[in-house]
């Protein structure tokens, strides 16, 4: 690795060797007031001003400002030494090179210490417009760099987990570039990304650092031992995990990734099932309100919640096991929205804003689930067909016998961002074939959707 002593020899030598500091003095001091105005509102602003906003400061026309600013473009392009210019001799800086901007003007002002405002921002602009770099806060980098930059940007966005975690395997081989190790740190946070317990995160969230003390940890873990490693309390770990369809309970204390494939921990309803197997097929419900009470420090009002549930059938002081034909469905048509003009079935949700952040939509109806291709009691990947172009995009689904709320659907987060949909909006879930669907932006009227 270079030293930082050999490094900023090297910058300096940059910096004197492409700018002519003579020639931006005589530049600057003709500069007219509107070609300084652009100098700093058009070609070093992150927003540009428009022709038509400088020209109605300037008292001026549109078409004045636009020949002041050739005026510029021509002033600047003397600046560059064309016997040296970074096209002809490239060699002369490293592809990957970044330049802090402090050191520029240091460098700058032991040339000239009376170094005015205006030839600092000339001199940037040289930088900028001339030499192949990009301004980013405090630091110019180069035009090869900025696009590594942005490749970790789209790859981040693209592959992302319902917490905002990035594989590792996709952003493996340029973590291990050893031209860009030196520069690796910036370029992770010029990328927006995040580093917690070794993994890269596109938001520093609660539920993100706590996937990924989950994923550190690297088996199925309690409550408390992934707390301690995000810094929070078990309560605020507990209430994360129940919502994140990528993590499960797999025993009344421990917790474990989706993709790990341990069997889901139920809870309750699991003890309720197991006390109907061991009694033949049915057990007394003012027995079992007591034991669940005590075992688990519940409420009786909240184990009849359970037992009101599609997968249980209360008879007297009974609790039976309802089978899969002994389930009461609706017809599919009275439970969607609309058909569309192939004749599929249509459903439709409304967006919230927490549907960006990892929760899933917990109020579609069963029938909606299954005409899906969905099997009752387990999770599936659903295919998006509509946004399946570069790579395969799915959504999960799942309507479990037990659950007191609806089927829901789940990893909504980068499908609605593709769709570049907003809370609000009604999305449109077209059921296309078993495994199949397409979502869109409903177009329907605000008086419609007000009646939903």
């Amino acid at each position: 690795m270079v030293s930082a002593s050999t490094r900023a020899a090297s910058t300096a030598l940059l910096i004197r060797h492409f700018l002519d500091l003579q020639e931006i003095d005589s530049v600057v001091g003709s500069l007219t007031a509107i070609q300084t105005f652009v100098l700093h509102e058009r070609f070093l602003s992150n927003k540009p001003m428009t022709l038509k906003k400088i020209g109605s400061l300037f008292n001026c026309s549109s078409e004045n400002v636009r020949l002041s600013e050739i005026q510029l473009n021509r002033k600047l392009d003397s600046l560059v030494k064309k016997r040296n210019s970074w096209t002809n001799q490239s060699s002369l800086r490293p592809k990957i090179h970044v330049i802090v901007k402090r050191e520029l003007y240091d460098i700058l002002r032991e040339t000239k210490p009376d170094l005015s405002g205006i030839y600092l921002v000339v001199a940037s602009a040289m930088f900028e417009k001339h030499h192949g770099y990009v301004s980013i806060g405090d630091r110019y980098i180069s035009h090869e760099l900025h696009h590594i930059v942005a490749s970790v940007k789209q790859v981040s966005a693209a592959t992302s987990d319902d917490v905002g975690i990035v594989p590792k395997d996709k952003i493996f081989e340029l973590e291990h570039n050893q031209e860009l190790l030196e520069h690796w740190w910036l370029i992770v946070n010029l990328a927006g990304l995040h580093c917690f317990l070794g993994c890269y995160l596109r938001r520093s969230s609660l539920s993100a650092k706590l996937k990924a003390a989950l994923v550190y940890i690297g088996r199925p873990a309690t409550l408390k031992e992934v707390a301690k490693l995000a810094k929070t309390n078990t309560k605020r770990t507990g209430s994360t995990f129940s919502r994140l369809r990528s993590i499960n309970r797999v025993t009344k204390s421990l917790w474990a990734l989706e993709e790990w494939n341990y069997p889901v921990y139920e809870g309750i309803v699991q003890e309720i099932e197991k006390r109907i197997g061991n009694e033949g097929g049915k057990t007394r419900v003012s027995e079992l309100r007591v034991d669940i009470q005590d075992f688990y420090g519940i409420k009786g009002l909240s184990i009849d919640t359970f037992l009101g549930t599609p997968k249980f059938r209360v008879w007297g002081n009974f609790v039976f096991e309802r089978t899969f034909d002994e389930l009461k469905l609706r017809p599919l048509e009275t439970c969607i929205d609309t058909y569309d003009d192939e004749g599929n079935p249509v459903w439709r949700f409304e967006t919230l804003e927490r549907y960006f952040q990892g929760y899933s939509v917990a109020t579609v109806p069963p029938e909606v689930i299954l005409a899906m291709g969905c099997e009752i009691d387990r999770a599936h990947k659903v295919l998006v067909e509509n946004l399946s172009d570069a790579e395969d995009l799915y959504v999960s689904t799942q309507w479990q016998r037990s659950s007191t709320s609806k089927g829901w659907i789940g990893n909504l987060t980068r499908p609605l961002t593709r769709l570049n949909a907003k809370p609000g909006d009604w999305i449109d879930v077209t059921l296309v074939r078993n495994g199949v669907i397409r979502l869109t932006v409903s177009n329907v009227s605000a008086d419609h959707k007000n009646t939903n």
